[in-house]
Formats: structure tokens, sequence, C-alpha cells
């Protein structure tokens, strides 16, 4: 790792903190500066992390858009618990 801050589309398995080797990375991008809010991941410039080496991703990369934005605040709250989350 060369410390760079990156966002991940990735399946974590339960009980293990996100940003291990156990974690099954698809898709990898970096941050958006300028972003008019960083707590959210940009909408594209993401790349295909391909097997074997780098991840499990497949062609091509997405776009990324919030499921639910309510005044540029994204709805955090119970979010995993209602279905909540990214598109």
């Amino acid at each position: 790792s060369d410390e760079t801050r990156r966002w991940y589309i990735s399946i974590v398995p339960h009980n293990v903190h996100p940003g291990t080797t156990k974690d099954v990375d698809f898709y990898a991008a970096p941050p958006r500066h300028g972003n008019s809010n960083p707590a959210l991941p940009p909408h594209d410039g993401w790349m295909v992390l391909h097997p074997p080496s780098h991840g499990h991703g497949i062609d091509p990369a997405p776009t990324v858009y919030p499921k639910h934005v309510e005044d540029d605040e994204v709805i955090m709250a119970n979010a995993a618990d209602e279905g909540q989350g990214y598109l």
C-alpha cells in the first residue's frame, strides 16, 4: 500500500474491518478534490480491479450515485438495516 486514500467497492466479511486483505475488492477510485461533499464517493473515475492480482472487477467500471440524498447530506442512519446505500 502506498498510503494513498481511495474509495472501494468491495465485499467486507462480517465482523472484519474494511481495508484488510480479507476484503474482496472490485473497483477503486481516488477522492475528488473540490467534491461538494467529501463524504460521498465520486460518480465516475472508477478503476476496474482485475483478477487475479488486484481484485474481482469486470469491465466496464460503474458510475456511482447515492441512493438517497437530502439537503446534500447522505442519510446514513440505519442505512444497512433499511437497505439504503449506493447504486
